[in-house]
């Protein structure tokens, strides 16, 4: 055999890919990056998907918390006596100016919210919130004194005290609510460094929260009506919030009673899109609640309410509905176009039906309904 010279070898050891291989291997290559890409894609569509579901329950969750904790302490403090106080208009004043009623609008969004809020556990506005959404104004004390209330004795008060047959349980800067069926609601606040006592019939007034006289109405206007511990403005303060969404979807709670005086709505919540309640009531005092009703019935709006206090006592419970939403925007439409909610109250006329806009079906979003007993209510109905 001839043996092959070394510079055949080195022609043979040089040769490239032809023009075959080189186009397979392309080919091959091409189809290896596709299949990656779109398992990429996919991975990352699944991942925003569980993100963006996770966020909406997340943001329910917490919203639905925070609502609960305060519809179920609801009239706390204040619904003793079978709901006497319920209905009249508070009168409220702060730092030498008078806060309720209020003489200018409340801040966004509840500049809508009349001006001259009244005493109640809990009271929807219906449609007074953005895109005609509810407001809800829940009311509730923190006092803890067993809500037995104190009896003022007739003609012992002055412009700076009140007279009771007993302070036991009241401490400095206390907040209270003094009611009388002729003169009405007062919030004021009990003089700082007061210590009550079964044999300390006289309460000191005085405070942030305490004027001579609020709205037209005086201190010593007040002769034989009764006292509600509400809270302290220290550690433990009464919870009189009202709650809604603005326009933006996020959800604002509000404390008309301005404890902190800064008089600012505080957000709770975004992408809540859409916010709905619906009352449960007990009309025969039997402690269950027998139908429900939209807070814009004739007989259950607010109007009807303060004019009527027995069907501010047959509310025992509140259906909270609204629209959540994660704020990862789909290429695609990925929602539909209507949700309802109270669909499982089984009573079409409770029934709401909300309507998505084109950019809302490209976020993932998610109906919430729940239902939280006002164990007040229910109290002092059973009495």
């Amino acid at each position: 055999m001839k043996n092959q010279s070394p510079s055949n070898l080195s022609g043979l050891s040089t040769r490239g890919f032809s023009l075959i291989e080189m186009m397979v291997a392309v080919a091959i290559g091409m189809i290896l990056i596709v299949i990656i890409t779109t398992l990429i894609s996919r991975h990352e569509a699944g991942r925003r998907t569980v993100a963006s579901g996770n966020e909406a329950t997340i943001t329910a969750a917490f919203a639905s918390y925070t609502l609960e904790q305060d519809i179920r302490n609801a009239g706390s403090g204040f619904s003793h006596n079978n709901g006497a106080a319920f209905g009249c208009r508070l009168r409220v004043s702060r730092s030498s100016s008078q806060l309720l009623p209020r003489s200018t609008d409340f801040k966004a969004p509840f500049n809508s919210l009349p001006r001259n809020p009244f005493l109640a556990p809990v009271v929807a506005f219906p449609g007074l919130g953005p895109n005609g959404s509810d407001i809800l104004l829940v009311s509730s004390g923190s006092g803890g004194m067993g809500e037995l209330g104190y009896r003022l004795n007739p003609l012992a008060r002055t412009a700076t005290s009140l007279t009771f047959e007993t302070t036991l349980g009241l401490t400095g800067n206390d907040l209270v609510l003094v009611n009388e069926a002729a003169v009405g609601c007062l919030i004021t606040q009990v003089e700082a460094g007061f210590t009550g006592g079964a044999t300390t019939p006289t309460l000191p007034l005085g405070g942030t929260y305490y004027a001579a006289s609020v709205d037209g109405r005086a201190v010593s206007d007040y002769i034989s009506g009764r006292l509600s511990l509400l809270g302290n403005t220290g550690a433990n303060p009464p919870r009189f919030r009202a709650f809604g969404i603005d326009a933006a979807s996020k959800l604002f709670s509000y404390d008309i009673l301005d404890i902190s005086g800064d008089d600012t709505p505080s957000i709770l919540a975004e992408g809540i899109l859409d916010f709905r309640v619906r009352y449960g009531l007990d009309t025969n005092n039997n402690g269950d609640i027998d139908s429900w009703v939209s807070p814009d019935n004739a007989l259950f709006s607010p109007a009807a309410l303060q004019a009527n206090t027995n069907r501010i006592q047959q509310i025992i419970a509140i259906r909270i509905g609204f629209i959540a939403s994660g704020d990862l925007v789909e290429r695609e439409e990925i929602s539909p176009e209507q949700l309802v909610l109270f669909r499982s109250l089984g009573v079409e006329e409770l029934e709401h039906t909300f309507t998505l806009t084109a950019a809302q079906r490209r976020l993932r979003v998610r109906p919430v309904e729940f239902t939280v007993p006002i164990r007040n209510s229910i109290q002092i109905n059973r009495t």
